[in-house]
């Protein structure tokens, strides 16, 4: 993870537990699988809709190679890569395809069944807003748009983290911190028409960084409740909670 560094770094690997020797007195062995720049978010996941096992490796990086700030929105996209986990981990390369490389800035993504069908797909939030990834039993991959995301503010824009939770009776909501490390909790809902860009519902705004966002049940009502985790304290006068800290978010 060097966010600084668009053109090289970013090391990919995993680590398992092998009991010590005398030359290696962690016991840990490091596997490596190989180097993507600003590699920052990885899921596990069924995107290929193989039925069994773990699934796949879903990896986002932060940024496009060699793209450069303030203009993160320019240039080379993200490539999000899916490596299939071959039958000797250890030794054998991990296959890897591209999902996509035309958004930029992905900050997260949310690995689910999203349509009901047998496999699962990749939820993105982006500088673009927020997007659907979604493998055909062809291979080929297609996106959409969900939401807008923040393209007003400055200098950064779009969509910062994202989840997909549920209210009563499994009515779907998508969670994003907009724009990119911004100051805004958005929920976006469903069209009612089922088709076209889901609807953008801004239901706090005076976060300061705010950064991650989960649901989860707390309170055992028939809804999800939003979690935000907020990185620094809030700069609006008169704000309470400040923070830093996590807020959650109650649907009534």
């Amino acid at each position: 993870w060097r966010p600084a560094d668009t053109q090289g770094g970013g090391t990919l690997q995993w680590l398992t537990r092998t009991g010590a020797t005398a030359s290696d007195k962690t016991g840990w062995r490091v596997v490596r699988l190989g180097n993507e720049p600003t590699l920052h978010r990885l899921r596990f996941g069924d995107v290929l809709g193989k039925g069994s096992g773990p699934g796949q490796l879903v990896v986002a990086p932060l940024q496009g190679r060699g793209t450069k700030g303030p203009k993160w929105g320019e240039g080379q996209g993200v490539r999000i890569l899916v490596h299939s986990i071959p039958s000797d981990p250890f030794t054998a390369p991990w296959p890897v395809e591209v999902a996509d490389e035309t958004l930029h800035t992905v900050h997260n993504l949310h690995v689910l069944n999203f349509d009901d069908d047998p496999a699962d797909e990749v939820v993105v939030s982006a500088w673009e807003g927020v997007f659907l990834l979604d493998r055909g039993q062809d291979g080929h991959w297609t996106r959409t748009k969900l939401g807008v995301g923040n393209q007003d503010a400055k200098p950064f824009k779009g969509a910062s983290e994202v989840k997909v939770g549920a209210l009563s009776g499994g009515r779907r909501r998508i969670a994003t911190i907009e724009p990119w490390h911004g100051f805004q909790v958005v929920v976006y809902a469903p069209p009612e028409s089922g088709k076209g860009l889901w609807i953008r519902h801004v239901i706090d705004e005076g976060v300061t960084w705010g950064h991650a966002v989960w649901w989860a049940n707390l309170d055992d009502d028939p809804d999800d409740e939003l979690i935000i985790g907020q990185r620094d304290p809030s700069n609006v006068a008169g704000r309470t909670p400040r923070g830093p800290g996590v807020l959650v978010y109650d649907p009534k």
